[in-house]
């Protein structure tokens, strides 16, 4: 079924948030090479590799890029055509757009102009990993993208010893093996985690078993250091009938709050754990005048 693009009341165009393949071209829904083909521009977060997919499904749409470089300058550009009624397809490189990849900004400003903002829903690595991960999947925490490196990456890593749900971490080829390494130390050594790599390509690999386990096959080169990651980490189970997270939170926003500036341990805090900004400041402003006096 074609995208729906007939006139409405509202003359404004459509902001179409199109999934593409995350490495096999099959995954690509009909759905989503009809709004390619319909659209009036597709603003893509890397035109060379769009034009690659572009020339796979023989469509020939218009493309401008769109990525977290060049946002602000091609951002008003794009909501001056769509309020003029021009239809626009956004696509990442692979994936589902927004998940770990450009696009927040647009669409944020397409609902405040009261333009209409379209999923058209397909492949996301973090979905597919999960589906086959064998962890528990009711309670998902999406990460994506840890901080690359220092004292941020280290706290990032020491948070998910605490998480009491299944979390997502994408990785890349180059800082994989410190990720490993760092869960290893983290984590207990028999919590279970899952390595989702090339998913949907020819060498798609999916290991299971405890961090122990995973740690040891990287130190002994039995996991291939190719290609795109997908980390899972299992729940973090107390046997014990207390709150587990409230002292742990605790030691997190003290340990922020000693190596970084009140608003921005504040950032990252929120980042890692999920709680709301304006509890977390007003503890972060006690603590600090606590250790003052």
């Amino acid at each position: 079924m074609e995208p729906d693009m007939t006139p409405s009341p509202n003359p404004k165009g459509c902001l179409f948030i199109v999934a593409t393949p995350i490495g096999n071209l099959s995954d690509i829904t009909q759905r989503a090479i009809d709004t390619l083909a319909s659209a009036d521009l597709i603003a893509a977060e890397d035109t060379r590799h769009t034009k690659k997919l572009m020339a796979h499904l023989n469509l020939n749409t218009p493309l401008v890029a769109y990525h977290e470089h060049n946002d602000r300058d091609a951002m008003p550009e794009l909501i001056r055509q769509l309020e003029g009624g021009k239809h626009i397809a956004l696509v990442s490189d692979a994936g589902t757009p927004l998940i770990s990849d450009p696009g927040y900004p647009l669409v944020a400003a397409a609902h405040s102009k009261g333009i209409r903002v379209s999923p058209i829903p397909g492949p996301c690595a973090a979905i597919a990993a999960a589906s086959a991960s064998g962890l528990p999947t009711n309670d998902l925490h999406f990460i994506g993208f840890l901080p690359p490196k220092g004292n941020k990456r280290e706290i990032a890593i020491e948070a998910l010893a605490k998480k009491p749900h299944s979390s997502v971490i994408y990785e890349s080829v180059h800082r994989i093996e410190s990720l490993i390494k760092g869960l290893a130390k983290a984590l207990e050594p028999n919590r279970p985690i899952t390595i989702a790599r090339e998913l949907t390509k020819q060498y798609e690999s999916i290991y299971t078993g405890c961090i122990a386990d995973i740690a040891q096959d990287f130190n002994n080169k039995k996991v291939p250091i190719k290609g795109e990651f997908v980390v899972m980490v299992a729940p973090f189970e107390n046997d014990q009938d207390v709150d587990t997270l409230t002292l742990p939170k605790e030691e997190l926003l003290q340990k922020l709050l000693s190596t970084l500036p009140l608003r921005e341990a504040v950032s990252l805090y929120c980042d890692i754990s999920g709680d709301k900004r304006n509890a977390v400041y007003a503890r972060a402003l006690e603590l600090t005048q606590r250790g003052q006096k």
